[in-house]
This record gives structure tokens, sequence and C-alpha cells, in this order.
């Protein structure tokens, strides 16, 4: 019997050039410097359960008591984060918080750890599985002569 496996991660990378992104410029300017944390803890919440996590008024009330910021600005933050293109606006309309981005940056994660993923639900990725190709190969059964030479 094995093990189940892991969906979540425990860490993801934080990359250095996240402030110079115009999605993270644009959020701080309409929202303000705090927004940041807001969306660290919403990237932390989605990897720390997988590639996406639904939204509700339970997730923003928790969000509220982990930022102490009023629940009505969490709300106001998210759907910033919707406007600039941190998350994706058509998930965000069926309620789920996910993005290209998160998912692109949870697939290769998944690869470097050389772990198993599953992107199925709300992807928004492409999928790199190569076709298998049906076209038969012409093989050749003309004989090579063979030189003793």
């Amino acid at each position: 019997m094995g093990r189940a496996r892991k969906i979540g991660l425990d860490y993801f990378a934080f990359g250095i050039d996240f402030f110079d992104d115009i999605r993270t410029r644009k959020l701080i300017k309409h929202q303000g410097a705090k927004a940041i944390s807001v969306y660290t803890l919403l990237l932390c919440t989605i990897y720390k359960s997988g590639y996406y996590i639904k939204w509700d008024d339970e997730l923003s009330l928790m969000f509220s008591d982990k930022t102490g910021y009023d629940e009505a600005y969490i709300g106001e933050v998210i759907r910033c984060c919707v406007n600039v293109g941190l998350l994706d606006k058509d998930m965000f309309d069926k309620g789920i918080l996910t993005s290209e981005w998160i998912q692109e940056r949870y697939r290769e994660i998944f690869r470097t750890m050389k772990r198993k993923y599953v992107i199925d639900e709300y992807r928004l990725i492409s999928s790199e599985e190569k076709p298998i190709s049906s076209e038969e190969k012409p093989i050749s059964s003309e004989e090579k002569p063979i030189s003793s030479e």
C-alpha cells in the first residue's frame, strides 16, 4: 500500500523580480503596499493546497484574521488582483482563485522535485504530453551490402 500523493507544496520560490512585474506595481498603486501581504498570503494558501482555491466568505474571514485587515479590504485586493491580471477573471467569476502563472509555477516546482503532478480541474495551461503518432513509418526491407574490406 503506497503513500498518498502530496498535492500541495511546502514552499515556493519568490522571484527577486516580483516588484518589477507591472501587475505587482499596479496592485500597489491601486491598493497600497499592504496589498502585497494579502497577495503573498493568497499564494501561500493556494500552493499549500495545490494550484487553486475556492473563494468564499470563510476564506475572506481567514485572510482578515491573518492579516488584520478588514474583510472588505481583502475583497478589494482580490478583485484588484483579477483586474491587473494576477488572477484569472473567468475562474474568479466561477469562485476559483488561480492563474496561468500560478499553475505554470506549480508544474515547474513539481518537475524540479521530480514528483508527479496533476492539473485537472480548472486547468488554464496546456498539457505538455506529447501526442502519440498513429502514422506508420515505412521500414525499408532492402538489404544493404556488407563490405568485407
